[in-house]
């Protein structure tokens, strides 16, 4: 981190003697912070965490506001059986395919191995998240049934249609 050079550097001569635990107890960091500056790594990158058009903490979704500005702005929607079919409706639209549930869950898409569902989930705001999909339906399934699109039954996965 900028202007932690001095910090950075007493870290460095302490770790020959010490371990990683004691010396991040000592400056308040993690035992892989402290790996890391020993090594000269600057630190982990920042790259694209969303935040608050409003107030700049961090959110969750692209374009999203933080829960205390989505408050304020009356922001804060509610997920209708209607607005779910209509999403998974527009994404079979949009995309040619119908959604799967990486596509609706980025932790999915990440083990997985899709970046790019994950890309395409937070920069679509108007995608709910399988969560809320399952908490309205009961089932991933159940939702595609009802928005008359295919879906695998339970038991029946086919791999290539993962793709």
């Amino acid at each position: 981190m900028p202007g932690n050079e001095a910090r950075n550097a007493r870290i460095r001569e302490l770790r020959p003697t010490r371990t990683l635990q004691s010396i991040g107890d000592e400056f308040g960091l993690s035992r892989e912070a402290i790996r890391l500056i020993c090594l000269g790594v600057e630190g982990p990158a920042k790259k694209g965490r969303p935040t608050c058009p409003s107030c700049g903490k961090r959110v969750y979704r692209w374009g999203g506001h933080c829960r205390e500005c989505a408050k304020r702005l009356e922001l804060n929607r509610k997920w209708t059986t209607e607005a779910i079919l209509s999403a998974l409706e527009r994404f079979e639209l949009e995309n040619g395919r119908a959604p799967q549930a990486s596509d609706l869950e980025p932790g999915i898409a990440k083990r997985l191995g899709f970046p790019e569902r994950i890309d395409y989930f937070w920069e679509n705001d108007w995608l709910p998240h399988i969560g809320t999909v399952i908490q309205r339906f009961g089932s991933f399934n159940e939702a595609m049934r009802q928005a008359g699109l295919p879906y695998t039954e339970v038991g029946k996965y086919d791999r290539e249609r993962r793709k």
